[in-house]
């Protein structure tokens, strides 16, 4: 049985790599990036589910993951360094939403994101955890 990576990289476009386990400074991970097996040494303990540079990220320029930009660099990243708050501006709510968006009354809003979590019983004695959490 083939040995599982330790990151994902979810688009072929995508810069960076997701860790599925903590990972220390000096390791090398094994992955699969557009197509072809490579190994990045990481410059930095990398926590679970943060992301590091799969190439070198110039300051200013995209961050892409699940093939989209999601965040704009800070400062140059280096291939294998944690890609986190520190070095990246998140585009979640800062980008103009263009006119004529149903619900945007005046150019020029800003798109914004509200997280629900929503708590539904699939039976009758659930029902009781449900309504405690929902309380929380």
């Amino acid at each position: 049985m083939a040995a599982r990576s330790k990151a994902v990289v979810i688009n072929e476009k995508d810069n960076v790599a997701t860790a599925v386990t903590p990972m220390k400074t000096g390791s090398t991970v094994s992955l699969e990036v557009q197509g072809r097996a490579e190994r990045i040494k990481l410059l930095s303990d990398i926590p679970m589910g943060h992301k590091f540079a799969l190439r070198g990220i110039e300051q200013g320029a995209d961050v892409i993951k699940y093939g989209e930009p999601i965040g704009r660099t800070t400062a140059a990243i280096a291939k294998g360094e944690h890609v986190h708050v520190h070095n990246v501006v998140s585009h979640r709510g800062r980008r103009k939403v263009p006119d004529g968006i149903p619900g945007i009354p005046e150019a020029g809003w800003k798109a914004g994101v509200r997280n629900h979590v929503l708590v539904i019983p699939s039976v009758v004695c659930s029902q009781g955890a449900a309504e405690m959490i929902s309380r929380t």
